[in-house]
């Protein structure tokens, strides 16, 4: 629920706005989504030219209010956060440009970029790195910004080991806390090696469709990236369909490297979930080497549910069928 004085400043700050805004939740399967979701309702209820929708996402991993295709709000704005919220929601009116010494830097990212902000709503500190950071996500499409409430996203936060806030993290490796040089945040990116990409920077690739770049990055870098094994691992299905094409052309163009990738999820095999054994067992099928048959001939047994067994079955005939086609 939005407090009285919250609601004041949102109604103060968008009073004057005469154009319709729309804000539209991203709803995961995360019980945090109907508080996103009530705040966005409460929002459309102000007496403002205010339209709030909702959208199911099957890839993202925390509900959020999406207030640019590139910029996510993974919280309940409150107190601190109401200013940078509001700004980022108005910016089409008045946008705001990035410093001019930065254009240069900014224009000269070519990779994309998972940034995130770690925030809190009674941070004096945060609503300043919010305002620094989301011009240039609006100037740079490549830069996908997602702010986090690390109070309401706690579990999210100590997976990362955020300590304090504002942190910034970029590509799940670097990261600022407290004060930041924008400069020297926009030269880690320009400069970054394609291998440096995190997940979540690959998993923005795929869902615009460039499974084909990341597997010629790997091919012309000649190693897997490390961040690639956390996306074919992925809870999210259409994620991991995205990675698996990519495997499946990387064992075309370099097929030593596929088998790396698949030496590391079979190592990983006993700690994952069904869902995700029945997509190994079925690349070991689709592009296996030699070792592949007496790995998958292994899980026929007692100690693997019934359905894994099955995709294993599925597996050695995919393997018969392709030593047949290969001697013919």
């Amino acid at each position: 629920m939005i407090s009285d004085s919250d609601r004041e400043k949102i109604i103060a700050r968008l009073k004057s706005v005469k154009i319709p805004l729309n804000i539209r939740v991203m709803r995961t399967d995360d019980r945090r989504s109907r508080s996103i979701e009530a705040f966005c309702d409460e929002m459309g209820q102000l007496g403002l030219d205010i339209t709030c929708s909702a959208a199911e996402s099957d890839t993202a991993e925390m509900p959020s209010i999406e207030l640019a295709p590139n910029i996510h709000y993974a919280g309940v704005p409150s107190a601190n956060e109401i200013p940078p919220f509001v700004a980022i929601l108005t910016a089409s009116i008045a946008p705001t440009q990035p410093p001019a010494e930065l254009i240069e830097r900014l224009n000269g990212i070519r990779l994309p970029a998972s940034v995130e902000i770690y925030v809190a709503p009674f941070c004096p500190y945060c609503p300043g790195l919010v305002h620094q950071l989301f011009p240039l996500a609006l100037a740079n499409s490549r830069i996908d910004l997602n702010i986090i409430d690390a109070e309401m996203f706690n579990d999210r936060a100590a997976a990362v080991n955020i300590r304090s806030v504002p942190t910034l993290v970029v590509d799940e490796t670097f990261r600022y806390s407290g004060r930041v040089e924008l400069a020297e945040v926009l030269a880690y990116l320009q400069h970054r090696r394609p291998s440096a990409l995190g997940a979540a920077a690959m998993e923005s690739m795929l869902k615009e469709g460039d499974a084909s770049k990341l597997s010629h990055m790997m091919v012309s870098e000649n190693e897997v990236f490390p961040a690639f094994l956390k996306v074919l691992t992925h809870s999210k299905w259409p994620v991991r369909l995205g990675a698996m094409v990519v495997l499946e052309e990387l064992a075309e163009l370099k097929p030593e490297l596929a088998g790396m990738a698949l030496d590391t999820l079979w190592s990983q095999f006993d700690q994952v979930s069904n869902h995700i054994k029945g997509d190994i067992l079925y690349m070991m099928g689709e592009i296996g080497g030699s070792n592949a048959f007496d790995r998958i001939a292994g899980i026929k047994s007692s100690r693997y549910d019934a359905e894994v067994c099955e995709a294993a079955i599925d597996a050695l005939q995919t393997l018969k069928d392709r030593r047949k086609e290969s001697e013919q």
